[in-house]
């Protein structure tokens, strides 16, 4: 896993990708890490001469945009970023899931934090964060806000029987345990699962316990049986009675899961 030098903030300038600012410069600030705001102007041509670079009202269109970003951002960095962090500021012009993707790599960055609440299109933004979580070359913080805490005291980790598993877990250790936070190992079971399933489960969390202790942080395990459909409304619901600021899970795949993902940030409001 890469190491936490370089942290990429996509922002839209809705007031939710503020948020995600702060809590970018937050991480920033506690791993010493740079930090780069990304605003893309998403460009849609409506004439030929557009593409080719000819048509003078439309590349004047986009200069205004361009240097109104870049007031805005100036603005954002001032009002949201510390000075003892070190911020560039990025403007691009195309689609915008491809755009951040593109800047993560060019940057080498270690984390992509961005928001996943939208102004008047939910879906759209939707759609975005989806594409950044399966095409980043590096783990994404999809961030929504929850109260006016800073920083995160626990830690959600659903735990999920998949070979990747282990990627998550070792991004919970590698980048929040300098943070100390109390980390909550959450596996499930459904209604009909076999003993010897529940027992591999069990095993599971046992055996990724020790590496959380060894690093000093105090770990939280439970198995909990739900039925399959209900897997993200038991996540949600968890984590809004233990009070976890965070959780950290694989992104989706699949239609399925990539479902399931989708109405857990939505019901983690």
């Amino acid at each position: 896993m890469k190491h936490l030098n370089h942290i990429l903030c996509p922002v839209d300038f809705t007031p939710s990708s503020y948020h995600a600012i702060e809590q970018a410069s937050f991480l920033a600030q506690l791993f010493q890490a740079d930090l780069t705001l990304l605003h893309i102007v998403n460009v849609v041509p409506y004439s030929t001469g557009m593409l080719k670079g000819n048509d003078i009202d439309s590349q004047e269109m986009m200069l205004q945009a361009e240097e109104k970003a870049r007031q805005l951002l100036r603005e954002s960095k001032k009002a949201y970023v510390p000075y003892s962090v070190e911020c560039k500021s990025s403007i691009r012009f195309g689609q915008v899931a491809d755009g951040i993707v593109q800047e993560a790599k060019k940057l080498n960055a270690g984390l992509v934090v961005m928001d996943v609440e939208g102004d008047n299109d939910d879906v759209l933004k939707g759609d975005i964060v989806q594409h950044v979580i399966q095409k980043a070359p590096c783990p994404v913080l999809a961030y929504r806000r929850q109260g006016e805490s800073m920083g995160y005291r626990k830690v959600l980790v659903p735990i999920f029987l998949q070979p990747e598993m282990g990627e998550v877990l070792a991004f919970v250790r590698d980048y929040l345990s300098q943070m100390g936070p109390e980390v909550h190992l959450l596996a499930f079971a459904t209604p009909d699962t076999s003993e010897s399933k529940l027992r591999r489960v069990e095993a599971l969390l046992e055996q990724e316990t020790e590496p959380f202790v060894s690093q000093g942080l105090e770990v939280v395990t439970q198995v909990m049986m739900v039925p399959a459909r209900k897997v993200s409304t038991a996540i949600s619901a968890y984590a809004k009675q233990q009070g976890c600021k965070l959780v950290i899970m694989k992104g989706a795949h699949s239609k399925k899961t990539e479902k399931q993902t989708e109405q857990l940030a939505h019901s983690l409001l």
